[in-house]
């Protein structure tokens, strides 16, 4: 078996030749792989994927997110690692430590993972290049029933019947839209806000001043990149692409919305990057300060209506304090958990400051 590390050269020589197009499973998806190419945090011999191949077949990948991480006014490079797949008639042979191993020695262990697999967890604790696993609480609050796709990746059972299960989230939303139509009639009061295609100079130097809250001080470039280079392609049909891959490249719903706020004397005082997919939103980016925060969720709920959207998740420690103290039309509400690993190199990043869409968060 052989083992190649693409870096953005090539990379980006790997997608446009014969042999991948000839691969019968690939480890990048078209769009992925340009936005890794594009990430302005990647440098040209950074590793951003690592295949094994058994002659000409694919038989696991692991990927690379290459980012900074930042102490005071210093930075160090680092990756998070993405997209772990291994085939699994070769799940006995070594291909995932083989792959994992090459990774951590082309980042000098310089790791970081979230959006962890639960079985994996220890498994990656093992290795002892990481500091305990950090848990961030989060909420979640759901608007609308969707029980057709939350129940069927936890049960056998709910996978067989995932067509009764559709047909009960039919009643149950006409009847639960009766009384959200009452909550739609709700308008915003003294929010004034604007859907922006990108961030500006304006918008960064409001960003700037909530860099230095986060370790990775995602920015206006970063968030420009995420939106402009999406890994999942809406409203795109399966191809022959898409099917090769393993993980979502394409689908019905996903979309980003860039928001920014601003008070009774016009001045910014909150952005916010909505990620909407399949009925479900998440809030990767938050810039805002406590009036802001006060309207944002209201602003999030309405928008949940509008779009009929079933499912809000987010880790943001003051959004989520407003959503648990405030009347929201969700029919159920929970307290939920993130895990994070964090590379021993860094034993100063022992507390959690990180924004829900940094990493691969944002992409999903």
């Amino acid at each position: 078996m052989e083992t190649k590390s693409y870096t953005k050269k090539s990379l980006k020589e790997f997608i446009q030749s014969d042999f991948f197009n000839d691969l019968r499973k690939i480890p990048i998806s078209i769009n992925r792989a340009i936005s890794q190419i594009e990430n302005p945090r990647a440098d040209e011999d950074d590793v951003l994927l690592v295949a094994q191949y058994d002659k000409d077949k694919l038989v696991g990948y692991i990927g690379a997110l290459p980012e900074y991480i930042f102490s005071e006014n210093e930075k160090q490079k680092c990756c998070w690692l993405t997209c772990f797949w291994v085939d699994d008639a070769y799940k006995s042979k070594n291909v995932a430590a083989n792959l994992f191993l090459r990774i951590i020695r082309a980042w000098d262990k310089k790791i970081l993972i979230t959006n962890i697999v639960p079985f994996l967890e220890p498994i990656y604790q093992k290795t002892k290049i990481f500091q305990p696993t950090i848990y961030k609480s989060g909420f979640r609050g759901y608007l609308r029933f969707n029980l057709a796709n939350i129940l069927p990746p936890k049960n056998i059972i709910f996978q067989k019947t995932k067509g009764l299960l559709r047909m009960s989230d039919f009643i149950l939303n006409s009847i639960y839209d009766m009384r959200l139509a009452l909550s739609s009639k709700v308008k915003l009061k003294n929010v004034n806000y604007e859907y922006l295609y990108n961030l500006g100079y304006e918008e960064e130097d409001f960003i700037e001043s909530f860099k230095g809250e986060t370790w990775n001080q995602r920015a206006q470039a970063e968030i420009n990149w995420i939106v402009s280079n999406p890994w999942i392609i809406e409203g795109a049909k399966e191809d022959k692409n898409s099917k090769r891959y393993y993980f979502s490249s394409v689908n019905k719903q996903f979309f980003y919305q860039t928001v920014k706020f601003t008070n009774a004397t016009n001045e910014i005082n909150g952005i916010v990057i909505l990620n909407i997919r399949e009925g479900n939103v998440t809030i990767p980016y938050v810039f805002a300060d406590e009036v802001a925060i006060e309207n944002i969720p209201n602003f999030i709920i309405s928008t949940m209506l509008r779009l009929k959207l079933d499912m809000l998740t987010t880790y943001d420690e003051k959004l989520s304090a407003a959503f648990r103290n405030m009347k929201t039309p969700f029919y159920f509400q929970k307290e939920i958990k993130k895990p994070y690993l964090i590379a021993k190199k860094f034993p100063w990043a022992n507390k959690l400051k990180f924004q829900d869409g940094d990493g691969d968060a944002a992409f999903y």
